[in-house]
């Protein structure tokens, strides 16, 4: 029997009653928190706000759909959104919280997959779900029905400019006994409700316990198998052949 609980955070669950059957449909939504750029100049930092703010607002409009069937899970942004924004604004919030792509999980093999695409090639990058290196603390809230506990890891991002290590806290729920989450993150003792870095938040809106959609998934084949050092490795020298591409023009 489906019902719908209203949450202390403003979220809405749809919740389906659960047993183990390891059919699981979630959807989560972006916010981006407390990101900001400032300019001296009063007039200009008045449009930058309002460009800002127009970019929260899209960016919430987003829809990030998880499936998990038994071991496996998959992540991607769901197709076919009406977004009112350019190309551009688009392609920036989308990204934003480093969640352009599609992310692959497997908890029995411990593969992680983000399969993403560059420059008209598509790179599949591999690492293992085990390489998270998770905090788990004793804090805990309620988020809908779930007593949720916090967990804080550190996610390393490297490029041209250097290394970069940003906190991340995530809120999962061991009621829920998958270990998978968004945006490539998991390996918990139960489903990643909730998880904020980079001042991005993604939170599940709505969770469909024994669904009955199509949960069959598809392990990323199609592409180039690469490493995240030997994918840093690309990226890197791209945007230097690129900036020495600028420097000759």
């Amino acid at each position: 029997m489906k019902k719908t609980i209203l949450l202390s955070t403003l979220l809405l669950f749809t919740v389906i009653s659960f047993s183990q059957n390891g059919n699981v449909f979630v959807v989560y939504k972006k916010d981006m928190v407390n990101y900001s750029i400032n300019n001296s100049n009063a007039e200009k930092q008045k449009t930058i706000n309002s460009i800002l703010d127009d970019l929260k607002t899209s960016s919430n409009n987003l829809r990030y759909n998880l499936i998990i069937n038994n071991n496996e899970s998959f992540f991607s942004l769901e197709e076919n959104l009406a977004i009112e924004t350019d190309e551009k604004s688009l392609k920036f919030i989308v990204g934003a919280g480093d969640a352009s792509g599609n992310f692959y999980m497997n908890s029995k093999t411990k593969e992680s997959i983000r399969s993403s695409p560059l420059l008209g090639e598509i790179f599949n990058i591999v690492s293992n779900l085990d390489s998270i290196k998770w905090q788990l603390t004793s804090e805990s809230k309620l988020i809908g029905n779930y007593k949720c506990y916090k967990a804080l890891t550190t996610k390393v991002v490297e490029n041209n400019k250097g290394i970069f290590k940003h906190p991340v806290e995530a809120w999962f729920a061991p009621e829920i006994p998958f270990g998978f989450g968004p945006v490539g993150f998991g390996g918990l003792p139960g489903l990643i409700i909730e998880i904020q870095y980079q001042n991005v938040r993604f939170y599940a809106s709505t969770i469909e316990l024994n669904t009955k959609r199509d949960t069959k998934i598809v392990k990323p084949t199609k592409g180039k198998e690469v490493t995240k050092d030997e994918y840093n490795e690309i990226t890197k020298k791209m945007a230097n052949d690129f900036l020495k591409s600028l420097n000759r023009n």
